[in-house]
């Protein structure tokens, strides 16, 4: 090697040998090991503090981009419910404003029904609180009540109303159905129905919308709804009509939910009505033969129907009569399969045929489930305190075959 080989050689520096355990040679390898130590320290921290930053950066961007999306997702479900809420209020709109069509205009038409549905329409379109804007209206099936209220509907043609026909089978998406606020896939709840027509009252609130329930004593669990829901929305400013309409002997039991707004109003046809139909139907005007047809079907226009002409061409009374007491008989036979109510049934009977001024005292000792069975049965009908036959022809079948009931048991 050249000298100026030699003298160009860097110094090499080499660790203490660690069997050296000298003082120099720890103070040494301590010294190194600190430096070491501290050089990996230095850049386990940088890095760690790079990857913070990345994370909270990362996060910060993760968090902003939940947030957007929760937000974007609350906008969206909040324009959605608005949008269905919106659409619900159109359709109903609609359902009140829309043309209804009555099927079948009567010949004859009965003056009583006539003018006490009337009144009551048009009491109910003054919109006032104080005034009378809870009908109920009761009677026998197939007198033409429904028939006359469609009439007087037609011809007064409120600007805004609903008809709902109800059937004891419906359940709240049938009258969500009914009201078309929803299609048959659709599902609705009471509250849906209830939370859309309240916030429809609010916005008709001047024109005071009615609504017509017929056969409100099928469904007394809806009916009972609409009541309550009457006095609820009715109290806080926002009236509505509401007229209802039944076809049992009975006054539905849920009227005391009105807290005395209901107006209660039996209907039962007239003889000018019998009278004048008979004329037209059957061109009978002879008075003594009407007034037999009257005694021997109550008035009932099922029954009148009914009229038969023999070859000779009298009017088969005979035949006439047979078939009333027929459809008598069967309303009886159904009762009797409820042997309690119909024990009841004989009592109610008895006082009618012979004390009917403890109607009202026998009245008040049937059980309410009782009494609405035998109120139901078509053979008895209910007042708001006390009760008589179904009809004329019904009276004139117990009086004469009252014996064959055995009342003293």
């Amino acid at each position: 090697m050249s000298p100026n080989e030699s003298n160009n050689v860097q110094p090499v520096h080499v660790l203490p040998d660690f069997e050296d355990s000298s003082p120099e040679n720890n103070k040494l390898l301590l010294a190194e090991e600190q430096a070491k130590s501290e050089k990996k320290n230095s850049t386990f921290f940088t890095c760690f503090n790079y990857a913070g930053v990345i994370v909270m950066v990362i996060g910060t961007i993760l968090v902003s981009i939940a947030v957007y999306i929760g937000y974007s997702y609350q906008n969206n479900k909040i324009v959605v419910q608005v949008k269905e809420f919106s659409d619900k209020l159109i359709l109903l709109n609609n359902t009140f404003f829309a043309e209804k069509t009555v099927h079948f205009i009567p010949k004859i038409k009965e003056p009583i029904f006539s003018r006490e549905f009337s009144r009551a329409i048009k009491t109910m379109q003054s919109c006032n609180i104080q005034k009378q804007l809870m009908w109920y209206f009761y009677g026998e099936s197939g007198i033409g009540k429904t028939t006359m209220l469609q009439v007087v509907l037609q011809e007064l043609n409120p600007q805004t109303y609903i008809y709902v026909n109800l059937e004891s089978g419906n359940s709240w998406k049938d009258i969500g159905i009914k009201l078309k606020l929803i299609s048959v896939q659709e599902e609705a709840t009471d509250f849906v129905i209830f939370h859309t027509l309240r916030d429809y009252l609010e916005i008709m609130k001047e024109q005071c919308p009615i609504i017509v329930i017929d056969g409100a004593n099928r469904n007394p669990e809806i009916t009972n709804k609409f009541i309550a829901f009457w006095r609820d929305v009715s109290c806080s400013g926002r009236p509505f009509g509401l007229l209802m309409l039944s076809s049992d002997g009975v006054a539905a039991q849920s009227i005391s939910l009105g807290g005395g707004r209901v107006t209660l109003n039996e209907l039962s046809p007239s003889n000018e009505f019998a009278r004048e139909f008979l004329k037209a139907e059957f061109g009978i005007e002879d008075s003594a033969l009407v007034l037999e047809i009257i005694n021997i079907t109550g008035n009932n226009i099922i029954y009148m129907q009914k009229v038969e002409r023999m070859s000779d061409g009298q009017v088969d009374l005979l035949g006439l009569e047979k078939l009333v007491r027929k459809d008598i008989h069967f309303h009886l036979d159904e009762l009797q399969k409820k042997e309690r109510a119909y024990k009841y049934f004989k009592k109610l009977v008895k006082v009618l045929l012979f004390e009917p001024e403890k109607s009202e005292v026998i009245l008040a000792t049937i059980p309410a489930k009782q009494a609405q069975i035998i109120f139901s049965s078509n053979l008895l009908r209910k007042g708001e305190y006390d009760y008589t036959f179904q009809n004329s022809a019904v009276e004139r079948f117990f009086r004469k075959d009252h014996s064959k009931l055995k009342l003293e048991t």
